[in-house]
């Protein structure tokens, strides 16, 4: 069964009800979906050198930071940018 299954039948049978996407919730969801290309495309740039040279804990050490400031812009980016431009500008990162 495909995890996101799972994760919608566990949030069904503990009784939780199903409610439309608030503003908020579409501000932070495209606000990721224009960042994640964006996030993948400056890690394989400076991650390809660092990864040949790195041992495991100094990866695991700049994963653990670049996801915390992912998510930190991720944050800031949904509370200041309209949702308009959000999906203007992740469709056109997608073309």
């Amino acid at each position: 069964m495909p995890p996101w299954m799972l994760i919608w039948f566990a949030r069904w049978s503990s009784g939780e009800r199903f409610r439309k996407a608030t503003p908020a919730d579409w501000r932070f969801h495209l606000g990721f979906f224009v960042l994640i290309p964006i996030y993948m495309v400056v890690g394989s740039f400076f991650g390809h050198s660092f990864l040949d040279r790195a041992g495991a804990v100094l990866i695991w050490s700049a994963l653990t930071v670049s996801m915390i400031i992912f998510l930190v812009v991720g944050y800031y980016w949904a509370r200041f940018v309209p949702t308009i431009v959000s999906f203007a500008l992740g469709i056109m990162h997608h073309e």
